[in-house]
This record gives structure tokens, C-alpha cells and sequence, in this order.
């Protein structure tokens, strides 16, 4: 009888701790990353668009970490699928979300998460995350979305 409750226990944390375990994002969806920064790069394989003091520097996600080691940047934005599953974007980067909204019928949701430490102060909150939901691409901006959608 003790083996049996035994082998009933194991079989149940077994089963139960892969469902208790943190997710991670698998990045997917991820098609592209903007960067932003307060200085133009000198590499003519990076195609970079001046908006007021800023530059935004879009790449596929391929070479992202290559570009991302020659900039001083600013914020970024993480450019998904729109097939992508936005209850999974939001949980995995938004800690905290404030009510979503619409801005000429683009579903907003803006946030906090620890996992970036730049932050604004929107309504008197700290706001580090901003997702826009467009008809074709889910754009996630830290610590807003400072290109635009």
C-alpha cells in the first residue's frame, strides 16, 4: 500500500510541476527589431531614418545582436506577427497593464515590467512598456513605442 500512495505522489508532482514552471516567450513571431537612438550609425549595411533628435534603425531579428553591440540605445521595439498570440505577448512582457485603449481603432495596452529599467511617467504612473495591436503587426516598444505605428 505504501509503494502504491508512493508511486501515486511522484506520478502527480510529475505531472503537476511542468504546469507550475515558469513559461518563457519562444520569439516566434518576432519578425524584426527597431532601435532607437540619439546617434546616426556609420555602416552603410544599416539603413537608419532621422525623426527630430532621434534615429531609428530597423533590422530582422537575425541581426539584431550584431547592431545592437555598435549603438547607444534609447528604447526599442519588438516587431511580431499579427498571427501572434497577444495574451501570451502580455504576459510574458507586461508585468503590470493598465486599461487598454484605442487610438484611431489601434488597440493600446500600456505597462510596467521589471525586466527593463527605463521608464515614464504617463498619468502619474510608471509606464515601461507599450503594446500596439495594428491590423497587420503587434508592436511592443520599451520604454514606449517612440517610432510611431
Amino acid at each position: 500500500m505504501k509503494r502504491i500512495i508512493a508511486f501515486i505522489f511522484i506520478f502527480l508532482v510529475i505531472a503537476i510541476i511542468p504546469l507550475l514552471a515558469p513559461r518563457g516567450y519562444d520569439y516566434a513571431g518576432l519578425n524584426a527589431i527597431t532601435f532607437v537612438t540619439s546617434k546616426d550609425i556609420d555602416d552603410e549595411n544599416y539603413i537608419s531614418i532621422k525623426s527630430g533628435n532621434d534615429y531609428f534603425i530597423k533590422v530582422d531579428k537575425t541581426r539584431a545582436l550584431e547592431l545592437a553591440k555598435k549603438l547607444d540605445i534609447k528604447g526599442y521595439n519588438l516587431h511580431f506577427d499579427r498571427s501572434s498570440d497577444v495574451e501570451a505577448l502580455k504576459a510574458h512582457f507586461i508585468d503590470y497593464c493598465m486599461p487598454k485603449f484605442e487610438v484611431n481603432g489601434i488597440e493600446i495596452l500600456e505597462g510596467y515590467t521589471k525586466s527593463y529599467c527605463d521608464f515614464r511617467i504617463v498619468e502619474g504612473k510608471k509606464i515601461n512598456v507599450q503594446m500596439a495591436i495594428l491590423k497587420n503587426e503587434i508592436i511592443i516598444g520599451f520604454p514606449l513605442i517612440l517610432t510611431g505605428f
